[in-house]
This record gives C-alpha cells, sequence and structure tokens, in this order.
C-alpha cells in the first residue's frame, strides 16, 4: 500500500500588504500616481507661461500721444500714450517733489541719472512733440548745485535749510530718435516747466518756463526747436499778482498766431472799481516772437483769476 502525501502551502495573510504580488502591484500604481501628478503639474505650469507671455505681450499698448496739450496723449482710454512714451526714454528721471529752486534757489539733489550731469536738482520733466515729427520727446529742466548748504539764506523754510543751493539752470530736450540738445537758462538759476503746447508756426509745441517767482506773483519764459536749437522767444511773461497789480497771458490762433501780455494796475476806489490794463500783442515769427501792438486803457470791475493766469492757449494746442 502506497500513501500519497500531499502537501498543503502555507496559508498568506489576507491583507494586500503582506502578499509579494499585492505589494509589487501596490509599488506600480504608486508609481503610476506619481507620473499622473507630474504631469498635471507640468501642463499647469505650460498653461501659466502661455498666460503669462501673453499678457506681456499684450501689455503697455495703447494709442499714439498727441503733439500738444503737456504731452498728454490725444487718444481716449487710460492707456493711451502713456506707456509708449515712457518706454521710449527708459530710465528718465521724474519731476522732482519739492523742488522750489524757482522761490529760492535751493534745490533737492537728485539721484543719479543717465540724462543728467552729477549734482543736478530741481529736475521737472514733460513728454511732447518738440521737433514736430509726431513722436514724443523727454523735455528735462534741471540745475546745476553747488557745495553750499543755503541755510543762512532768507526766506527759506526750515524743512528746506539743508538743501543745496542752485548754480545755474538748464533746458534739456531728448528726440525721439535719441540725439539731445541743451540750452543754459540765462533768467535764473532755477527753473521749473509750467507748460508745453502748439502755439506757432512751427511743428513742434514750445516750452513756457516759469523762471521766477516771489509772492505776489511769477514770471516766465519760452523755448522754441528750430533748426536743431532750442531758441529762446525773447520775452518775459509776467502772470499772478497781489490786490494791486496783476499780470497774466494768453496765446492766440490765427494767421499769424500771437501772445498778448496784459497787465492790470488797481487804480480804485477797491479792487471792485477802477483799473488801468495794458495789453502788449506779440507775434509769433518761428520760435520768436516781436512786438506788434500796445493798448492802455481804463476797465472797471474785478480782475478775474482766468486773466491773471497763462492763459488756456498756452496749455493747449492751439496751432
Amino acid at each position: 500500500m502506497t500513501m500519497v502525501v500531499v502537501q498543503t502551502p502555507p496559508a498568506w495573510p489576507s491583507t494586500p500588504e503582506s502578499v509579494p504580488e499585492a505589494g509589487v502591484i501596490e509599488d506600480a500604481r504608486a508609481r503610476q500616481r506619481r507620473h499622473r501628478l507630474t504631469g498635471v503639474v507640468l501642463v499647469a505650469a505650460a498653461v501659466a507661461a502661455g498666460l503669462l507671455l501673453a499678457g506681456v505681450a499684450g501689455g503697455g499698448g495703447g494709442g499714439g500721444t498727441g503733439r500738444y496739450a503737456d504731452g498728454q496723449p490725444s487718444g481716449s482710454g487710460p492707456g493711451s500714450g502713456h506707456a509708449s512714451a515712457s518706454s521710449a526714454f527708459p530710465g528718465a528721471p521724474a519731476t522732482q517733489p519739492n523742488g522750489y529752486g524757482v522761490e529760492t534757489d535751493a534745490c533737492p539733489l537728485a539721484t543719479p541719472n543717465p540724462y543728467l550731469p552729477a549734482r543736478s536738482g530741481c529736475v521737472s520733466v514733460r513728454r511732447a512733440d518738440v521737433n514736430g515729427d509726431g513722436r514724443p520727446d523727454l523735455i528735462i529742466v534741471y540745475s546745476r548745485l553747488s557745495r553750499q548748504h543755503p541755510a543762512s539764506y532768507p526766506g527759506i523754510p526750515p524743512s528746506l535749510r539743508r538743501e543745496f543751493g542752485a548754480k545755474a539752470a538748464f533746458l534739456k530736450v531728448v528726440l525721439a530718435n535719441g540725439t539731445s540738445v541743451s540750452t543754459r537758462i540765462t533768467q535764473t538759476r532755477a527753473a521749473a516747466i509750467d507748460a508745453v503746447a502748439h502755439v506757432n508756426d512751427d511743428p513742434g509745441s514750445e516750452i513756457f518756463l516759469e523762471v521766477g517767482r516771489i509772492s505776489s506773483g511769477a514770471n516766465g519764459g519760452a523755448y522754441g526747436y528750430h533748426d536743431g536749437r532750442l531758441v529762446p522767444a525773447g520775452v518775459t511773461l509776467d502772470y499772478g499778482g497781489d490786490s494791486a497789480a496783476r499780470a497774466g497771458f494768453n496765446c492766440l490762433p490765427g494767421n499769424p498766431p500771437r501772445l498778448i501780455q496784459r497787465a492790470y494796475e488797481n487804480i480804485g476806489p477797491t479792487i471792485n472799481g477802477w483799473w488801468q490794463e495794458t495789453n502788449i500783442t506779440y507775434t509769433w515769427h518761428g520760435p520768436k516772437v516781436v512786438q506788434t501792438a500796445k493798448r492802455t486803457f481804463k476797465r472797471r470791475g474785478a480782475v478775474t483769476a482766468g486773466e491773471t493766469s497763462i492763459g488756456h492757449g498756452c496749455t493747449t494746442g492751439v496751432g
């Protein structure tokens, strides 16, 4: 009699972690999950990069910049003009707040800038088409500063007594084609840009500067671009004033365009009474003006604020 012995394999526990084949399968599944997660991350990153590139490519747009009115865009919409004007002059300086130099000859020291010489201050900046090629140019007014702190100058408030003194003022225009031209502003040691507007027969805009100021008013000058140079208009322009003496000026279109300087002298008995008004008419010949008429007469009634300021025609384009 032959006996057959049947050996029963040992029973493995039923939990998958303890079964060898189940462990292999679980490892494979884990690798698959990691691969799927990696793929999702890569796809998300690609989508984000595409959106970023689309935003960069589409940003900074907007309409073209107008030829006048302080370099403000003539097109509509908040993006109109400013992005293209700014990108044309990378790293350009900005107008310094609290310059004060026109009144006190005290200037804050400007941050070093490739468009400015060392030790510059009282910086004011505009963008406008100065040479008439349809593109905005960079307009900078600045002062070269002394090493003296004008602490003892009369009339300087305490907050400015550690500022630097202005030695000389300059007007500089960097054209859109990259060339630049500059001139010294001979009437003052510090100046500021009041307005930029196209007011004469030259193709570009004219630059109106404030070159002097006292408590009762201010005076300025105008410059134009002609034959590759910055040319002064050749007239001192008064505006502002006090209770008894006031002034203002206007730019008028026409053939030829004109500039009208007005002066008012109070002859009483009050400011609402009689005034003597003098009007001097200048005619533009290119960037310069020539006096062509003068008239003095009496008028009754208060002089308005609009009559003692830079006229609307000198701050928006009329040419």
